[in-house]
């Protein structure tokens, strides 16, 4: 677990700077469970505590506990940059003047603060970064008093009892950008001689620098998502790879947010990520995410029309169902296989479509400590499954296995697309775009398992798939000429669903129980006998369109609704819909780079590229 340092409490008070003896902390109330809209608007200004939020609007400072109504609490004659909250007392940070918030009025602290970028607040008082260095001024009152210079513009601010952590833009000759993101480095100045030591170099796009059980945290928008150094001995590791936008801790674990996407906690080895509010987008580019109790208060957007919002949000572990956050990967995955602890990932490292050559598709298998190791390379994955040590892949118009720490061997070439693999015991099997094929046993001969009658030239097909049924397969898609749902048993082929008119048919489909589940071209699910008997429509809804169907004991279905991709329950007798975890918006659960078991859904989120199990 991670345990706190001791934050925000100096272990030797600063000569000659008299600190105030902050008043006992109030009994923490206990948060509710589900979300909280506090107030309406654009609000950018904000902070929160155990108690209550905290925000300006309307030339006053407004408060409201997560309970009850919001309160005006004191006017300000001019705007405030930021409100931070402290050993229950509320400042107000302006332009030049630094203000406490006390008894129903503002009470001046300083009045000539250096033209500052970013603050943090201690006992040891009120800390500013600059564009060039770090500044202090005592909560008690006083004039600023320079800490450290010669940094660069400083990008974020923490600290503990003996130092201040900035993170600064480099100011080395070679500095450059990426992705549109300045070089930074990461300094820890201490706070009685102002020495600079460097921590980290060449970061970009790094935010929120925070110290827990002796090791300095950040977060960033490029890679990793988060990282870390232990502060007595330098060693630095990552702890979340993907990306993220924001990050606070409440003393005991971090929190991470991906914007418009969702809320992750981070506590040692227990990592959960928060199902996303209906109808709401989280905003973290806009406007910060502040420590709250037992979880954050953040600016949320309606998903129709942009209209935003503060609200209370619990941390993923207070919430009813969270998903466990199991891998993470530095680009967009178009493949994922689940296997027990075993994970099988491609991805893309490159924007746009792959070229030639260019090798940009990584094909990686990913334990349970969460560490990578690349199986294969290519240009354009098209089929993944894994099976214990073995790995098949679609990839550039063939077909590889990997079985355990032998070589990559390739199976079948010169495909006309490689649309579907899958590990059926010792069995290899795979759609090339026309036929359906397959491997008895590691090393064997291949052979054609099916033809269609009607074949075809084509540029592009679709998934191909194959779904285990007991001692035989079943196929449905395989590119050009598929026309039925059909069943390999023994090598005799058989058709269990044949529509009057082929194009009907949709590429999805997965057993469940004693039966098939296929999707329809216009959005419907057809659920087909495997015992025989007649086939019947299941209809969703015009509002509704399948994407991905998931089998096992029971159907879920990833679904594109009129706000964004939501995980449905189905029940298969009555068509009903159980919303089970979807995140607003355009991005979101992307349904292509997604698996299942008997026991989770897993699931790439699109833009932070967290990898997460959602129970079923």
């Amino acid at each position: 677990m991670l345990r706190p340092t001791a934050l925000l409490v100096a272990a030797i008070a600063l000569a000659g700077c008299p600190r105030p003896t902050p008043p006992a902390a109030p009994p923490t109330p206990v948060a509710p469970a589900a979300p909280v809209r506090l107030a309406d608007g654009d609000l950018a200004v904000f902070t929160a505590d155990a108690d209550a939020a905290y925000w300006y609007a309307d030339g006053q400072v407004w408060r409201r506990a997560w309970t009850g109504a919001a309160t005006a609490i004191a006017p300000l004659a001019e705007p405030p940059r930021a409100l931070h909250a402290y050993a229950g007392r509320l400042y107000a940070l302006g332009e030049a003047a630094l203000t406490e918030i006390a008894d129903g009025a503002a009470r001046p602290i300083a009045a000539a603060l250096p033209a500052w970028t970013v603050a943090a607040l201690d006992a040891d008082g009120a800390w500013f970064g600059t564009a060039s260095g770090v500044y202090r001024v005592p909560l008690g009152g006083g004039a600023p008093e320079q800490l450290a210079s010669g940094l660069g513009a400083v990008d974020a601010l923490g600290t503990d009892g003996d130092a201040v952590y900035a993170i600064a833009r480099s100011a080395a000759a070679d500095a450059d950008t990426w992705r549109q993101f300045p070089q930074q480095v990461i300094v820890r100045v201490g706070k009685r001689d102002g020495a600079v030591r460097t921590l980290a170099a060449r970061q970009y796009g790094a935010f929120a620098p925070l110290v827990l059980d002796g090791r300095l945290y950040w977060g960033s928008a490029t890679y990793p998502a988060v990282a870390s150094i232990e502060l007595a001995t330098g060693r630095r590791r990552v702890e979340l790879r993907g990306s993220a936008s924001a990050m606070v801790t409440d003393g005991q674990r971090l929190l991470v947010g991906s914007d418009g996407e969702a809320l992750a906690e981070l506590d040692g080895a227990r990592r959960l990520v928060a199902d996303g509010v209906p109808g709401q987008v989280l905003d973290l580019q806009t406007a910060p995410m502040a420590a709250a109790g037992d979880g954050v208060v953040a600016v949320l957007r309606a998903s129709g029309d942009g209209a935003a919002g503060l609200w209370w949000l619990p941390r993923p572990g207070r919430t009813a169902h969270p998903a466990t956050l199991i891998a993470a990967v530095d680009h967009p995955a178009s493949h994922v296989a689940v296997d027990g602890a075993t994970i099988a990932v491609a991805y893309h490292t490159q924007r746009g479509r792959a070229r030639p050559g260019s090798r940009a598709t990584h094909v990686v298998r990913i334990d349970a400590a969460g560490r990578e190791r690349e199986l294969l390379r290519g240009d354009t994955a098209t089929a993944l499954a894994l099976a214990g040590a073995r790995v098949a892949v679609g990839i550039d118009r063939a077909v590889w296995l990997i079985d355990g720490a032998a070589p990559p061997r390739v199976v079948a070439r010169d495909l006309a697309a490689a649309t579907g693999v899958a590990l059926i015991g010792d069995a290899l099997w795979w759609g090339d775009g026309n036929e359906l094929w397959h491997q008895p046993t590691a090393g064997g001969d291949p052979s054609r398992a099916f033809t269609p009658d009607a074949r075809g030239a084509s540029t592009s097909w679709d998934r191909a798939a194959i779904v285990a049924v007991d001692d035989a397969v079943a196929f449905g898609t395989l590119g050009v000429g598929a026309d039925a749902i059909r069943r390999w048993r023994a090598g005799q082929v058989e058709a269990l669903y044949a529509p009057d008119d082929p194009a009907a048919l949709g590429e999805a489909l997965v057993r469940v129980g004693p039966a098939l589940v296929a999707t329809t071209s216009d959005g419907a699910l057809v659920r087909i006998p495997l015992a025989g008997g007649a086939a019947r429509r299941l209809a969703l809804g015009d509002e509704v369109t399948p994407l991905r169907l998931f089998g096992g004991r029971t159907l879920a279905v990833m679904a594109q609704e009129p706000d964004g991709v939501r995980l449905l329950d189905v029940d298969l007798r009555t068509g009903e819909r159980r919303r089970r975890f979807g995140l607003p918006g355009n991005d979101g659960l992307d349904a292509f780079a997604a698996s299942s078991d008997d026991r989770a859904i897993y699931a790439f989120l699109a833009r932070a590229h967290w990898l997460i199990a959602i129970p079923r």
